[in-house]
């Protein structure tokens, strides 16, 4: 039997196996918790602001690869199996050196306001991922998308009034926790697509009894669409 190597379109255009890998898409939001408006991503590139309000850092390669901002490129194109949310905190305040500490986890005074805290986000902020500007191909709550990466713990014997640290994982460990689309979604060379959060309910509930809003933590939620991706080579 013959091994198919290269392929050429009717236009002309030729595309080898190659082309075609395991390329994931990931764009990052992070959010003042007062926020109420839409915040869209996958709409810009290394180097620009990061949308959500709560800070006003530039992107870097951990924020977001979209290789376009908005689009896939001429003769990309990519088939998306599963959508992952991956959690972060995103604290803004500086250390002892005038250092910011993005990137740095801040944990909530205790475990139970850490759970509080995400269970509060899970439940509250609403994800569309809309093609061509028109009707959403997914949507939900974030805990549809779970991301099946981190470090999957469990402590017991202890008062959980005084531990002070804790870490989030949307799923066990292991991709076997991202859901598969029933049907997955294809995306053409110039297709416009992009994500976009919401806030049904209006800006989400203070999850530290006692303490105002503006005292809650500022998070950060990385979607990550995974699939074949074409990409010329060579």
């Amino acid at each position: 039997m013959a091994t198919v190597r290269t392929v050429t379109l009717p236009d002309g255009s030729t595309f080898t196996m190659s082309d075609w890998g395991d390329y994931p898409i990931w764009s990052r939001a992070e959010f003042d918790p007062a926020n109420a408006q839409d915040v869209t991503i996958f709409n810009y590139l290394v180097s620009q602001q990061i949308p959500g309000g709560a800070t006003a850092a530039r992107a870097t390669l951990l924020d977001t690869n979209v290789p376009a901002a908005g689009q896939l490129p001429l003769r990309h194109q990519m088939v998306i199996f599963s959508v992952m949310a991956r959690y972060d905190e995103a604290n803004t305040s500086d250390d002892a050196n005038d250092n910011p500490l993005r990137g740095k986890i801040i944990n909530e005074p205790t475990n139970p306001i850490g759970l509080n805290k995400w269970n509060t986000i899970q439940a509250n902020l609403f994800f569309q991922f809309i093609v061509e500007q028109s009707k959403p191909y997914i949507e939900g709550t974030l805990n549809r998308f779970p991301a099946g990466g981190g470090v999957h713990w469990q402590e017991a014997g202890r008062d959980v009034a005084t531990v002070e640290s804790y870490y989030v994982t949307n799923g066990e460990v292991g991709m076997h926790a991202a859901r598969r689309l029933a049907m997955p979604i294809h995306l053409g060379a110039l297709e416009t697509f992009n994500g976009v959060f919401k806030f049904p309910r209006g800006a989400l509930p203070n999850w530290v009894t006692g303490f105002a809003t503006s005292d809650q933590t500022a998070f950060g939620v990385t979607m990550i669409l995974n699939g074949p991706r074409q990409r010329p080579v060579g």
